[in-house]
């Protein structure tokens, strides 16, 4: 039987040898030789070109599949069928890459391809396209049209039954418009992904079923106008498919039954209502959203995450139906039916005072509000994270109120389960006691129910509004108490430097402690021994916060080579006076046994790198252009007794002093005042006068302040 298979065969190829042959079907006998590609086609299917389109014909089921193109067409109609010798073939698809990087086609009209089932995977891919129109029940491959610089619009038209449109199928495409009118549309994840020319969407009334895939929209942020003018259509969303892209307003079908995970998250919506068809709102689903002010949850809602509103702005009040057997609204707050659950506070309400009594309040549903001045938190014990009320943004927030179950804890426990609240900036009352008060004597302590442990353990609170608070005050207290408005700015840094002196000395044992390192070191940092103690860090970080606050400019000067907590590098201070910058290190002047010294006051560069500063590569935090070698900070290299300004110091500078005796020129002050009284007088010549003939010849670079404090 195989052998008269067989012959049958021969016969029928040399019957149609003799006939004569048609175009079309010389076209397929006067194919190249089979290669290894078209050896693994099935035995039905045959490679056919004509008008420069490859087909791929499938003799069996008469059908045939677009395989690529070697022409270069401009507009582009793909047809119903294709003719061939045994009759025409349905098209029915294209396959990958058919027309990959084709950079003349413009126009690709599918109008009249009725068989159309396919668009393969990266078919037009780096194409020139500007124009797509689709007519078929038909599935558009992945990255099918993506990264098409030229895209304009798609077009989906109204006699397509159903269309698929897969994942990243216009990716990174130059589509400004889509328009839909298919009965059908399935847009699946990513569809548009990276879309950024994207603008207008619209799905027009002939839509019956629409399905929107994951991050659809996601960051798109020029996509302006989405229109679904179908009231019926039946559509479905899902998670991320509009997050965070650039809609201001949205009508939906009153279809809609869940508004998935941070569907809406990052939205700046000013016009949206909400279906009341919506049964469930998922989490984030309006997550960091800018929502209307007013903001009508659906009536049917039954349920809504922890999170749906989570961050959101504009909202002053919500309402929803009463009828809710779940859920409910008072005074524009949304709250589960037995109100002990908070899961919406507007962000946008104007209430200066507000009572909340609720046992569970979700992170991030109360944040941002600047108007709230007074908040008492009833019944609250509920953690839902590391903190018990993390409610951030709060920034006019004064007085907090917990439940008295909560501030009987200890104080480490409401620092740490508040501890966003307790940062707000403005925060100085809990539960009715002062966060830091003041003595009869004018000198800030803490509140008598966080006083231990702020002084015991002050430096892991170093970034609370109210230890700032607290060292601002104190430093207010200090100089206040150290120097007054008559000193000149010489004697209110020499009179601050000294206090600090004789605060503190130098931690020797535990130079990596924490506590050596924040603002309030020189303030709490008491050990066991009831003496003060910090190191450079500390001596630098408070210099420059009470001659700040004594009205003279000074920063704080580190070793950005090297990490001062781990002992390697060194900090002082820079001083503005006379409108020169002049170095000040404490610490190294800080002698402790009655000899403190002058030899780090007021120096300028030259001698301060002799004087052992030089291997310190430093620089003025908090104003970055003052740093070593950058020619910013420009130091009166003018020593105090050089009072003609020579360079040198002999009798011509004791003649001359007398000259400005009762000056009040801050210039002559910074040369001539030597015993810093605030004035030149007959005690600052004799002391220029013994300088000169005593000490200076001991010494090859003259020390600014050696003449007022003699070093031992």
């Amino acid at each position: 039987m195989k052998l008269k298979k067989l012959t049958a065969v021969l016969l029928s190829a040399a019957t149609l040898a003799a006939m004569p042959v048609s175009p079309v079907m010389r076209d397929l006998w006067q194919q190249p030789a089979v290669t290894a590609e078209a050896a693994t086609m099935p035995t039905n299917y045959y490679k056919y070109t004509t008008g420069g389109i490859c087909y791929e014909l499938d003799t069996k089921n008469k059908e045939a599949y677009i395989y690529s193109y070697t022409g270069s067409p401009t507009n582009l109609v793909i047809r119903a069928t294709v003719s061939y010798a045994n009759g025409p073939y349905k098209i029915v698809g294209i396959r990958d890459n058919a027309f990959n990087g084709c950079s003349t086609l413009t126009t690709v009209d599918l109008s009249v391809a009725s068989n159309l089932r396919s668009i393969g995977h990266s078919a037009f891919r780096y194409s020139s396209v500007r124009n797509v129109f689709i007519n078929s029940s038909v599935s558009v491959g992945q990255y099918a049209f993506a990264n098409t610089g030229n895209l304009q619009s798609v077009t989906l038209q109204a006699y397509g039954q159903r269309v698929t449109v897969q994942p990243y199928a216009f990716a990174q495409s130059a589509i400004q418009n889509f328009y839909g009118y298919a009965p059908e549309i399935d847009l699946q994840s990513n569809a548009f992904w990276q879309c950024m020319s994207l603008n207008y969407v619209r799905f027009n009334s002939n839509v019956q079923k629409l399905s929107f895939g994951d991050s659809l929209f996601f960051k798109l942020s020029n996509l302006n106008t989405i229109r679904i003018e179908g009231t019926n259509t039946k559509l479905t969303l899902a998670p991320y498919t509009f997050c965070n892209c650039g809609i201001t307003s949205l009508t939906l079908p009153n279809t809609v039954t869940t508004i998935p995970s941070f569907c809406f998250s990052g939205c700046q919506l000013t016009s949206f209502t909400m279906p009341d068809s919506v049964t469930t709102i998922s989490d984030n689903a309006f997550s960091s959203a800018t929502l209307p002010a007013t903001l009508k949850i659906s009536k049917a809602v039954s349920s809504i995450a922890d999170s749906a509103f989570a961050y959101t702005y504009g909202v002053k009040a919500y309402t929803l139906d009463s009828s809710n057997t779940k859920y409910k609204t008072v005074d524009g707050l949304l709250l589960n039916k037995s109100g002990n659950r908070l899961l919406a506070y507007p962000q946008a309400k104007t209430n200066s005072s507000y009572t909340i009594d609720a046992r569970y309040i979700p992170d991030g549903v109360l944040h941002n509000n600047t108007s709230l001045v007074t908040l008492k938190l009833t019944n609250f014990i509920q953690t839902y994270s590391y903190y018990k009320a993390y409610f951030p943004g709060l920034d006019n927030l004064k007085y907090l109120t917990i439940a008295s179950s909560e501030y009987n804890q200890s104080a480490g426990a409401i620092l740490k389960q508040y501890e966003t609240l307790l940062k707000s900036p403005k925060l100085c009352r809990l539960n009715g006691n002062d966060l830091v008060r003041k003595l009869p004597s004018g000198e800030p302590v803490f509140g008598a129910k966080i006083s231990d442990e702020m002084t015991a353990n002050f430096e892991k609170y170093e970034y609370y509004p109210f230890m700032q608070d607290y060292v601002d005050k104190m430093a207010s207290f200090i100089v206040a108490r150290v120097t007054t408005s008559s000193m000149t700015p010489i004697q209110k840094a020499l009179h601050i430097r000294s206090w600090i002196m004789g605060r503190v000395q130098y931690d020797y044992d535990s130079k990596k402690d924490k506590k050596n390192h924040v603002d309030a070191s020189v303030f709490l940092h008491q050990k066991s021994d009831g003496k003060y103690y910090t190191v450079c860090d500390g001596y630098a970080r408070c210099y420059e916060i009470l001659m700040n606050k004594a009205g003279i400019q000074t920063y704080y000067v580190v070793d950005y080579k090297y990490n001062i907590e781990e002992e390697e590098g060194h900090c002082w201070n820079l001083i503005k006076l006379n409108n020169k910058w002049y170095h000040v290190d404490v610490t190294w002047d800080d002698g402790k046994t009655g000899d403190d010294r002058y030899d780090n006051f007021l120096c300028p560069d030259a001698q301060f790198d002799n004087d052992g500063h030089g291997t310190y590569n430093w620089q003025a935090l908090g104003n970055a252009g003052i740093r070593k070698g950058s020619g910013y900070a420009v130091m009166d290299n003018r020593k105090l007794g050089d009072v003609n300004g020579d360079g040198k110091f002999n009798s011509a500078d004791v003649t001359k002093i007398k000259s400005y005796f009762g000056t009040t020129n801050t210039t002559y002050l910074a040369r001539c005042d030597l015993n810093f009284d605030g004035k030149v007088d007959s005690t600052d010549e004799s002391l220029l006068s013994s300088y000169i003939t005593t000490y200076c010849k001991q010494y090859t670079t003259p020390r600014i302040w050696r003449f007022a404090t003699y070093e031992k």
